[in-house]
């Protein structure tokens, strides 16, 4: 495991598909003393999750108060999610305020590959697929709110194995940190 003597939020944001989840896993394989909080496993600890504005407010309150919990501990946090415009300096926030360093990577890919992978990871996943309308109303509602700001680095997942964006997610993280 790779120790890092600094503590850090790490904001894994971008499309649905583009890798997020299976990179901050991959990460908290690699790392020691990290949290990973993923909305996806949050939310389905909800017996009778509704997608929808209120049940992902709860999970998303849930997520910034976990954060906040850990960081007062001593725990650095990956945070794997899609966000909404307004998070980032949420979670910036939070660092700041428990002397935590941030770094903001988001991830994406072309459309048609985000749908792909979607698809496939449904067919093993225990929870409830989603419709592919629905994919593709989170495909356009990640191009419709995707903030654009230069200290996010961007990483474009099209290409690459999931090993070779944990590679460049972890190299960029120590030379952070």
């Amino acid at each position: 495991m790779i120790a890092l003597n600094t503590q850090f939020i790490l904001l894994i944001s971008g499309m649905v598909g583009a890798g997020k989840t299976t990179v901050g896993r991959k990460l908290k394989e690699k790392l020691s003393r990290v949290a990973v909080f993923d909305m996806d496993d949050i939310k389905w600890q909800i017996s009778d999750f509704v997608r929808g504005d209120g049940d992902n407010a709860i999970v998303r309150d849930g997520v910034r108060s976990l954060t906040r919990n850990y960081c007062k501990h001593g725990i650095s946090i990956v945070l794997p999610q899609t966000l909404r415009p307004e998070e980032p300096a949420q979670f910036r926030k939070i660092a700041e305020e428990f002397g935590y360093k941030f770094l903001h990577i988001e991830l994406f890919t072309d459309d048609e590959t985000a749908m792909r992978r979607v698809l496939a990871r449904q067919k093993s996943s225990p929870n409830p697929p989603s419709p592919r309308s629905r994919v593709e109303r989170n495909i356009a509602w990640y191009h419709e709110h995707r903030v654009d700001d230069s200290s996010v680095e961007r990483i474009d997942t099209s290409n690459l194995s999931i090993d070779e964006v944990v590679e460049m997610v972890e190299r960029r993280l120590t030379e952070f940190v």
